[in-house]
């Protein structure tokens, strides 16, 4: 399930980013330094689960910035990726908090959200690649 969310979340982030380089051609290192943060704010290199229990007890308002944190798709794409793949005995502080179902459902709610990017970038796109040659 995480795959296939990772294959939606990629092809919808393609034709955005496409479609502004295209249109906006002074935007193409600001896409860049966008997607590079983006990359340091998914749980890629650091632990989930060391960073909730920081979050969560580290700062005042912890839950909050939590749930702020969790509305970013690819982390819940990576942590799909985590708990299939890391298998270890400090699994339990290494990986998100969440249960096999919780993930699960959180997958679920991610893949209709980017089905539903996917479809409105797909229809921007092609509404206005035929003024790419143009803009080019």
């Amino acid at each position: 399930m995480a795959f296939f969310a990772l294959l939606l979340l990629s092809v919808a982030v393609t034709f955005l980013v496409l479609l502004l380089d295209v249109r906006y051609r002074h935007l193409q290192q600001l896409i860049g330094l966008a997607l590079l943060v983006w990359f340091w704010l998914t749980p890629i290199v650091y632990a989930a689960g060391k960073t909730h229990q920081k979050i969560v007890t580290g700062l005042s308002h912890g839950e909050l910035f939590w749930r702020i944190y969790l509305l970013n798709p690819a982390a819940w794409i990576v942590f799909g990726f985590q708990r299939a793949l890391y298998h270890s005995p400090d699994a339990n502080t290494a990986l998100a908090p969440f249960t096999a179902q919780q993930l699960g459902v959180g997958l679920c709610v991610v893949i209709v959200i980017l089905l539903v990017l996917l479809y409105a970038t797909w229809r921007i796109f092609f509404g206005l690649s035929g003024d790419f040659a143009e803009e080019l």
